[in-house]
């Protein structure tokens, strides 16, 4: 019996590292990318995410969705790709707090994912 509950402490402190460390790995991320967004895919960058965002318009269908799954299909406006930075760096600071871990990891990955789809190769 002693074991088993020594097991399921070592995975629960393992699981609250990792989730901790991964929460660091994000916000590092975000906050890197935050100071770049805009001279890298803002309106005025080196590969303007709106502009890519109109010319994949241009596919018919949904199709394009899912080939293209980013939430700047919203919008690819500088406001939102700062939003997407700054509220990747929220969450990460949620996620290194341990507050609702499971939707804060979902949104975590669906934010980056936005920026690195519609950043094509910069990000």
């Amino acid at each position: 019996m002693t074991a088993s509950i020594n097991g399921q402490r070592t995975y629960a402190r393992a699981t609250w590292l990792f989730l901790r460390l991964l929460g660091v790995v994000y916000l590092t991320a975000f906050w890197s990318a935050g100071t770049q967004i805009l001279g890298l895919i803002g309106h005025n960058g080196i590969l303007p995410a709106d502009q890519y965002i109109r010319a994949l318009s241009a596919i018919q269908g949904l199709n394009r969705f899912w080939i293209f799954p980013t939430l700047t299909w919203i919008s690819a406006s500088d406001a939102m790709l700062r939003f997407l930075c700054l509220g990747g760096v929220a969450l990460s600071a949620l996620l290194i707090a341990g507050v609702l871990p499971v939707p804060v990891l979902a949104l975590l990955w669906s934010f980056y994912l936005a920026l690195s789809v519609v950043g094509q190769q910069s990000l």
